[in-house]
């Protein structure tokens, strides 16, 4: 679209209209702009007619600003995301039927747009949701941001597992600090216990390992019908959970990655769900479970 818009723009009239345009093009810049875009923002300098080109410079000077300034697509996020406005936005995920026994992963790159959120009332506290899954009987996991205690300008992840009947375990909390505007992989490998070991979730971002925590895993007696991303399952009315940022393609797998295997997932780049052929290579020693 803002390729469109820039390719065409010579052939709009009137100030009311090319304003309007120019201010879309200014919000699109921040975040899309390439080097094709900025050569064919050049171009408006060629115009012929005097007024026309005056308007030209007066706003295409900001715009390749804003665009020198902003975040490059590529330089750490992905080419392709789902963006959420944060009020009450979300993705429905199909029902998972077997929720796997012996693990499970979960790999995205995130951005989360502000420390605070313009639909949350004050007083409440923003908490917005990565994901959310449950069963009719209230059991599930839930993976949300929480205002990191002692820095209001950064979030910590934390982890809640849901038992049968609505009841809460304590929430776990990671003590890594991500930062509004910052582009982060981030995986999660969630491993069942046994008699020697308790349920744990490793917390891996950017291809790191900053976590080890432990964390009961979900009940796999009954399959999880409400699935969510960007929003809570059990409250996706309030906007308070509602995550306002991009979230890149969500993969899940039915099994607790190793760190290698995350650190394969990463250095695929951040458009790899773009290049499935790539993402299978690298991961061709590890069992892939169900995509979401």
């Amino acid at each position: 679209w803002l390729s469109l818009l820039l390719e065409n723009l010579t052939q709009f009239r009137g100030d009311g209209v090319l304003t309007g345009l120019f201010s879309l093009i200014k919000a699109m810049v921040k975040d899309h702009a390439s080097v094709r875009h900025v050569k064919l923002m050049f171009r408006m300098f060629s115009v012929s007619n005097p007024r026309i080109k005056e308007f030209y410079w007066t706003h295409a000077l900001p715009l390749l600003t804003n665009s020198w300034n902003g975040p490059r697509v590529g330089a750490g996020g992905p080419t392709s995301f789902f963006e959420f406005e944060g009020n009450t936005s979300g993705l429905i995920v199909p029902p998972i039927f077997k929720w796997p026994d012996k693990g499970y992963s979960v790999f995205t790159w995130m951005r989360l747009f502000a420390s605070k959120s313009p639909y949350v009332p004050a007083g409440i506290a923003y908490e917005p949701y990565l994901y959310s899954f449950i069963s009719e009987n209230g059991a599930g996991i839930e993976c949300f941001f929480r205002i990191t205690r002692g820095n209001t300008a950064t979030f910590a992840l934390c982890f809640r597992t849901l038992e049968k009947g609505g009841g809460k375990a304590p929430i776990v909390v990671s003590s890594f600090a991500f930062s509004p505007l910052t582009w982060y992989s981030i995986g999660l490998s969630h491993a069942p216990g046994g008699l020697l070991k308790r349920a744990s979730v490793s917390v891996y971002v950017d291809g790191k390992l900053v976590d080890s925590l432990s964390l009961r895993y979900p009940s796999v007696q009954q399959p999880y019908h409400i699935g969510r991303v960007g929003i809570s399952a059990h409250s996706p009315e309030l906007a308070s959970h509602s995550f306002r940022g991009r979230i890149g393609g969500i993969v899940v797998y039915e099994e607790s990655l190793s760190e290698e295997g995350v650190v394969a997932l990463h250095s695929c780049s951040s458009s790899l769900f773009s290049n499935l052929v790539l993402m299978e290579k690298a991961l061709s020693n590890i069992r892939t479970g169900f995509f979401k």
